[in-house]
């Protein structure tokens, strides 16, 4: 555990965990049985959503990343594959 704890505040430090990591802490502050890393999940897919118009090429190549197949798709409808897998 602490190599674990350890390893990941390296990562937070030179990566930045941004607005999923933020919104997360007010999330485990007010429901006390809410795991920090299940409110980072929570999370994770409305600030991908949010995030998602400020560059779409990027989240396109995030979904190619995971596994979608986009080539023959816009910027837009491929990002929101990645944001928006269920309704695709």
């Amino acid at each position: 555990m602490l190599e674990g704890s350890l390893l990941a505040g390296m990562a937070f430090a030179n990566a930045g965990v941004t607005a999923v990591h933020a919104f997360a802490y007010p999330l485990g502050g007010e429901f006390h049985h809410i795991p920090h890393g299940l409110a980072n999940s929570i999370m994770l897919m409305p600030v991908l959503r949010f995030n998602m118009l400020g560059n779409l090429q990027k989240f396109a190549q995030i979904s190619s990343a995971f596994g979608y197949d986009v080539r023959s798709l816009p910027n837009k409808q491929a990002a929101k594959r990645v944001c928006m897998p269920s309704k695709n």
